[in-house]
């Protein structure tokens, strides 16, 4: 009797349920943070995403952003990524052009925009957007003979 546990068939669908595991891990994780940051969202605050092209992320009270970036008044690039489904802003002076490519080498902050064109807090869909896009998109460009992690933006 063969046993079906064994060879390359069963390795793989190791492997996929193992990611799956991940992928779910790290939605829980940021679903977490999310909930953490709306409790500390004082009137008139709305929560972000803060993504890292090195991997980190977190949510935060926009307050909190702008406490901690001391730089945030300089987040002046807005994008719109993933076929309009993710709304960013970034430092311009921290995206890099690469040939026909453009590259973001700073944080990346996801927000979200109501139905009267104002700001509000992320929702959850946002965030698994944001994962996805950081997954698909967090690159490694050489300038200078260094290698940088970075966002690869779309336009």
């Amino acid at each position: 009797m063969n046993d079906y546990r064994k060879g390359a068939f069963w390795d793989e669908a190791m492997e996929i349920v193992s990611n799956i595991a991940d992928c779910v891990s790290v939605l829980s994780d940021a679903m977490e943070a999310m909930d953490k940051a709306q409790k500390r969202c004082r009137e008139g605050d709305f929560t972000v995403g803060v993504f890292l092209p090195n991997g980190d992320y977190d949510v935060f009270p926009l307050r909190e952003v702008k406490e901690v970036r001391d730089e945030y008044d300089v987040y002046d690039e807005k994008n719109i990524l993933m076929d309009g489904k993710l709304l960013v802003v970034c430092n311009s002076d921290e995206v890099v052009e690469l040939g026909e490519n453009r590259y973001l080498t700073g944080a990346l902050i996801v927000m979200d925009i109501d139905e009267d064109g104002n700001y509000c807090s992320v929702t959850r869909e946002s965030i698994r957007n944001a994962l996805m896009y950081q997954e698909f998109c967090i690159t490694e460009i050489q300038v200078d003979g260094m290698c940088i992690p970075a966002f690869r933006l779309e336009e």
